[in-house]
């Protein structure tokens, strides 16, 4: 393959795989987005170059797939942006390297070998540096790791193929969609056009009955995408479910920089000038026929003011302990009365909630309440 066609099969690959996410959702593209790719296994190229073609393909992708993290910050587009391309990308020479060190076994194919070592490194992007479970045992376990854009999530509107997940989570996904990549690739090394864009040397002249060993094997091989798709299928043929209580959702609209805004007009926030309003109308609909919700749900971090509360084996002894149970306690008044106004329907709150063990020991998290 010329150096050109090598760049250009892995950039193909990284602009097709990005099709099969938001903001076009083509979730089926992923089922064939790895295969130009992995004409980089068997390419004639210097070693130099199919990494880097490969480097390539995954920066497009990744480059393309989480652009959308510059809206948090402006500081974000000159470091976050490019910096998580540029890491994220190194799994896909990472990839080829397993995947053409098993291909030179001879006896593996790429249906096969392409979700093992797909998969794996998935896992390894969601856990890295210090996310693995086993690393509790050293007391240096930490949720922490980059687990977007898994091939299993590029499915989530397909809901005979993702109900597997409860089997083997997104990774059994990815696994069943790498799958099929690996026997669309077998098809596609095999069509003229595609020998020809790429400038592939021509295949040796197919033994006779090679068509019926091809089907015979992408058979083979998808037999287990199509397990998941049955398994799919039977778990959706359930008897329908109860009514379940009646929840309003909210969405609104702040720009960036005002959701970070803290204190606005007579003290009100921008976030809750947008909320609360909302709340008070989905909890009192205009219309006497439609039943009031039974709970109003917030979106992620959309309240402006944290909880507090004590860590966990606080204990009086505690430098200030007093003076911090005194905080805690006035904060979470102050929090309550900004919720004063609505109505008294059960509100489901994204919050910062802090936990402190001491005067200058606080830690955050992420948090959903129920109040």
């Amino acid at each position: 393959m010329k150096t050109p066609r090598l760049f250009l099969a892995a950039a193909l690959s990284g602009v097709l795989l990005w099709t099969a996410f938001f903001p076009l959702d083509l979730g089926p593209m992923s089922c064939i987005a790895l295969a130009p790719f992995l004409m980089l296994v068997r390419a004639e190229a210097t070693r130099r170059k199919r990494y880097a073609a490969a480097y390539l393909g995954g920066f497009v992708f990744f480059a393309l797939a989480i652009n959308w993290v510059q809206v948090a910050h402006p500081m974000m587009r000159l470091f976050t942006w490019p910096a998580g391309a540029l890491y994220c990308a190194c799994y896909w020479p990472a990839a080829l390297v397993l995947l053409r060190r098993i291909d030179s076994l001879g006896v593996v194919p790429f249906a096969v070998s392409l979700p093992v070592v797909w998969v794996a490194l998935e896992y390894v992007r969601s856990h890295f540096p210090t996310g693995f479970p086993f690393l509790s045992a050293v007391g240096m376990h930490q949720l922490i790791g980059f687990n977007w854009y898994c091939l299993g999530y590029s499915m989530h509107g397909y809901l005979p193929v993702i109900q597997a997940a409860d089997l083997g989570g997104v990774y059994l996904i990815s696994a069943a969609i790498a799958s099929i990549n690996g026997a669309a690739y077998n098809w596609l090394n095999r069509s003229a056009w595609m020998r020809m864009l790429f400038r592939l040397p021509p295949l040796p002249k197919p033994p006779r009955g090679a068509f019926f060993f091809e089907a015979y094997d992408t058979a083979l091989t998808s037999i287990f995408p199509i397990l998941v798709i049955c398994y799919g299928t039977a778990q959706l043929s359930h008897q329908p479910y109860a009514v379940g209580p009646r929840v309003a959702a909210l969405q609104g609209s702040v720009p960036q920089n005002e959701k970070m805004v803290r204190d606005d007009d007579g003290g009100i926030t921008p976030l809750e000038r947008e909320y609360l309003p909302l709340s008070a109308r989905a909890a009192t609909p205009a219309e006497a026929t439609t039943p009031r919700p039974d709970l109003v749900i917030w979106p992620e971090t959309c309240f402006p003011h944290h909880w507090d509360g004590l860590a966990a084996g606080f204990r009086d002894d505690v430098p200030d302990a007093a003076r911090i149970r005194l905080g805690v306690s006035r904060y979470n008044e102050f929090f309550r009365s900004r919720l004063q106004g609505l109505p008294s329907i059960p509100l489901l709150l994204g919050v910062n909630r802090l936990e402190w063990a001491g005067m200058e020991n606080a830690t955050k998290y992420n948090s959903a309440m129920l109040f």
